[in-house]
């Protein structure tokens, strides 16, 4: 879950007037502008009529229009409770070495942003944490991000009565632990955390992703036809569109189920759908993971691979 997109960035308004002039100097439509950038045309739409978005957003269409972020920025919003807390100094930084599979680096960064963070500021220090406990997880080490979260849990919990930020900070973190929980096979204390979540958080992407990793709860207890109807249920919920990465993960999950259960055709599709929208958005961490699935599901070999992509 990155934080970027439910919480942790406040929403700044694009210069679309300068978006559109640039644009139309590369001579591409809206749709191949957007497919370009790795973007749902819809939101390319919003960003080129000045509407409200993510800066994680607009750094992909800064990424491709070789500028800064801060050039295509009008002006940042005002705060107010639909546009959450800005991201720790930095952060953004080190999220986007994840996404490009430099995950010591990511952790690295976090940890020397963790350390310049004020621990009195409870929302900047456990955004941070609990972002270092996911980098923690992607680099194999989850008793450091299980100790790490148990820590901001705590907190967390005391804190949240009456606060709204703290609240969804408490859900994200309980869903960090149940994801390190389920990679150190710990599925029932991961199954447990889970079902709180879908149960107790307000937010939409906090449910969907539960039930996403309850799904991964059920491919490891070997119970394929739930599990792929958890799938394919978050696939729905999450659109049909690419420019969501998180559809990536839905795929990647559906691939395995059909390899498991003796449909290799389909595991091929899905695997090949999740490996498009991960790379269209530079996941590479990800694009990494779904090609090594192939390899092993399907028993096609890295260089074949690569060939063919």
């Amino acid at each position: 879950m990155r934080p970027g997109t439910a919480r942790g960035e406040r929403t700044v308004r694009p210069d679309g007037p300068e978006i559109n002039r640039r644009r139309l100097m590369e001579g591409l439509s809206v749709s191949a502008f957007a497919e370009r950038v790795g973007l749902d045309p819809r939101t390319m739409k919003k960003i080129l009529r000045g509407e409200p978005v993510y800066p994680s957003t607009l750094a992909l269409v800064a990424e491709f229009l070789g500028v800064k972020v801060s050039e295509i920025i009008a002006h940042p919003l005002s705060p107010d409770e639909e546009s959450p807390p800005a991201l720790p100094q930095g952060l953004d930084t080190a999220i986007e070495a994840d996404m490009k599979g430099k995950s010591s680096l990511a952790v690295e960064l976090c940890e020397f942003i963790r350390g310049e963070t004020r621990r009195d500021d409870v929302v900047s220090y456990a955004t941070v944490c609990i972002q270092l406990a996911a980098f923690y997880d992607h680099a194999s080490r989850q008793p450091d991000a299980l100790k790490l979260l148990d820590e901001v849990l705590g907190r967390l919990d005391r804190e949240r009565a009456g606060n709204e930020v703290c609240d969804r900070l408490y859900w994200w973190a309980l869903y960090q632990k149940a994801k390190n929980e389920l990679e150190m096979g710990q599925c029932d204390a991961a199954e447990k955390d889970l079902l709180a979540i879908l149960a107790g958080s307000s937010l939409r992407v906090h449910r969907i992703s539960a039930l996403h990793q309850l799904g991964v709860v059920d491919l490891k207890r070997g119970a394929y036809e739930s599990a792929q109807a958890k799938f394919e249920t978050c696939v729905a919920e999450r659109g049909s569109h690419g420019g969501n990465h998180r559809l990536a993960f839905e795929y990647r999950r559906l691939g395995q189920v059909y390899a498991l259960t003796g449909r290799p055709g389909e595991a091929r599709a899905a695997f090949e759908r999740a490996l498009k929208i991960a790379q269209g958005l530079h996941f590479n961490r990800y694009v990494n993971e779904i090609r090594d699935d192939m390899g092993k599901v399907l028993n096609v070999s890295s260089r074949s691979l690569s060939g063919a992509m």
